[in-house]
């Protein structure tokens, strides 16, 4: 079950931030596993994500091929509370975990000591976030021979809807509609209410 989403928001004011319009760059949806049901692997989910102009059929980034050099619409996940912190399996019904959807950014270090930082397609800097070894997600992108190219999906702006499908390995399905709030001023550099 989803029982509740935020949205990370940039801070144009940064004098690292290349674009100049505040958006939702990272959605961050918790879950809690449903009363009676069995232990669900968080990794084997698929999310098909519709933005109001970008789609996406999201894999862990476990699942994807990370031979590549960037590895395309993925997702990752960080528990919260959970008996085992350190898999991304939700065994009982107090664990909560979120899935974390890096939105219209692609992830790619500068060099071999350098966390990864949210950019465009084109390669302006979104925001400062780094993702490296402490991040809240469950892998450290520093060092990383591939980048997570999520460039397909949306840069959210005020306003905007995403809708999000997740089914589970046993085919279970949730529907998810998130909105951004029409406005984002005086939420820069912080989290919103999706």
């Amino acid at each position: 079950n989803v029982i509740g989403a935020v949205g990370e928001v940039n801070n144009v004011s940064k004098t690292d931030v290349d674009i100049s319009e505040t958006s939702v760059y990272e959605i961050r949806t918790t879950l809690q596993k449903s009363p009676g049901a069995g232990d669900v692997d968080l990794a084997g989910l698929s999310i098909q994500y519709v933005g109001p102009d970008g789609f996406g059929n999201l894999v862990h980034v476990s699942e994807t091929n990370i031979s590549a050099e960037n590895v395309s619409n993925a997702y990752f996940v960080q528990a919260i509370t959970a008996e085992t912190e350190e898999d991304t399996v939700m065994t009982s019904e107090s664990d909560r975990y979120e899935l974390v959807i890096p939105t219209g950014t692609n992830l790619t270090t500068a060099d071999a000591t350098s966390p990864a930082i949210p950019k465009t397609e084109s390669g302006d800097q979104v925001a400062t976030k780094e993702y490296g070894t402490d991040t809240d997600i469950e892998v450290d992108l520093t060092n990383s021979e591939y980048g997570v190219d999520n460039t397909d999906l949306d840069l959210l702006k005020e306003g905007n809807n995403v809708e999000l499908t997740i089914t589970t390995e046993s085919g279970s399905q949730r529907y998810v509609n998130l909105q951004v709030p029409d406005s984002l001023v005086g939420d820069e550099g912080s989290t919103v209410q999706l």
